[in-house]
C-alpha cells in the first residue's frame, strides 16, 4: 500500500502531465530567466494565470502576466480565455489514467456501492459488520472524489444521482 505522500507525488505528477499538454498548445516553454525564477513548464505557467485569475485580473491580456508567454496567434487573448482554452482541452478520457482508476468498471461500481448502502441502511447487521461496509463506502467515496477531482472524470460517470 502506498502511503498518502507517494500517492499525492504521483497524482500531481499526473496532473502536471496532462495540464502540461494542453497547456502547450497555448504557452511556449518557459526560458532560462523564467526557469531560474521557479517556473518549470507550461504548467507552472498555468497555475501564474489561474493566480492571476483569482485575484480579477482574468480579463487582463495573459501575455502580460509576469513569467507566461502566449504562442503568438494567441497573445492578445485575456487570462480567462487562455485558462478556459487550457481546461476545455483537457481529456475527459485519457490513456494515460493510472490503472486503478482506468480499469473500473463505474457502472458496476456503483450498483455495488447501492448494494452496500442497502445493506448497510436494511440489514440487521452486527456493529462490527457495519464498521466494516461504513469502510468499504468511504473508500468507494474517496476513490470516486479522486476520479473526478484529480484525474477529471465526469460525475455522471463515476457517481449515482438517482435511483434506476
Amino acid at each position: 500500500m502506498k502511503n498518502s505522500t507517494e500517492m499525492n507525488a504521483r497524482e500531481e505528477a499526473y496532473r502536471r502531465k496532462a495540464y502540461n499538454e494542453c497547456a502547450g498548445h497555448y504557452l511556449c516553454d518557459p526560458d532560462t530567466e523564467d526557469q531560474e525564477n521557479g517556473i518549470k513548464d507550461c504548467y507552472d505557467q498555468y497555475l501564474l494565470l489561474v493566480a492571476e485569475s483569482e485575484k480579477g485580473c482574468g480579463h487582463e491580456f495573459a501575455n502580460f502576466v509576469e513569467g507566461v508567454t502566449v504562442w503568438e496567434p494567441f497573445e492578445h487573448y485575456t487570462v480567462d480565455y487562455i485558462i478556459d482554452l487550457i481546461e476545455s482541452s483537457m481529456p475527459i478520457e485519457n490513456d494515460n489514467l493510472p490503472p486503478h482508476v482506468k480499469n473500473i468498471d463505474w457502472e458496476l461500481l456503483k450498483k455495488q456501492k447501492l448494494t452496500l448502502l442497502n445493506l448497510y441502511y436494511n440489514a440487521d447487521l452486527g456493529q462490527d459488520a457495519i464498521d466494516d461496509i461504513d469502510g468499504i463506502i468511504n473508500m468507494i467515496d474517496s476513490l470516486q472524489d479522486d476520479a473526478v477531482d484529480i484525474y477529471g472524470l465526469e460525475e455522471d460517470t463515476v457517481f449515482q444521482f438517482t435511483h434506476e
